[in-house]
């Protein structure tokens, strides 16, 4: 008996231990958001389609961390099976929007790329007599 009071402390405290570590990423991901903001205004030129397109999938991450955060909390404060399930719904809901923020930023960060490739002229051919 007192062993499973033992495992349900430990796992109380592991449960507010995740909800502390998930506020730590959003604090990471709006400092992130942020900070690509800043970084991107520094010349007043408007932004490329490439740009917006990160920022956007940033913000969008921001909010599915947020929603996500919130749900994470609710699940560890909760002591009602039914609350608990909403709280999980919550969490998994803002899982699949900072997923899709991922995405719209990995695409757009993946065209930068193209981009910049295109601008690196290629490697000149090096003639090897007899091969």
């Amino acid at each position: 008996m007192e062993k499973d009071n033992e495992i349900k402390e430990l796992e109380q405290r592991l449960q507010e231990n995740i909800a502390f570590a998930v506020w730590l990423q959003v604090i990471g991901q709006v400092l992130e958001a942020i900070n690509l903001c800043k970084l991107y205004n520094l010349t007043n030129n408007p932004l490329s389609d490439v740009e917006k397109g990160i920022l956007t999938g940033a913000w969008v991450q921001v909010i599915g961390d947020i929603v996500g955060a919130i749900g994470t909390t609710a699940e560890v404060l909760s002591e009602d099976p039914q609350t608990d399930l909403q709280a999980q719904i919550v969490a998994t809901q803002g899982l699949w929007i900072q997923t899709f923020g991922s995405g719209i930023e990995a695409t757009s960060a993946t065209e930068a790329v193209k981009r910049e490739l295109q601008t690196i002229p290629p490697p000149p051919l090096v003639f090897i007599p007899g091969s």
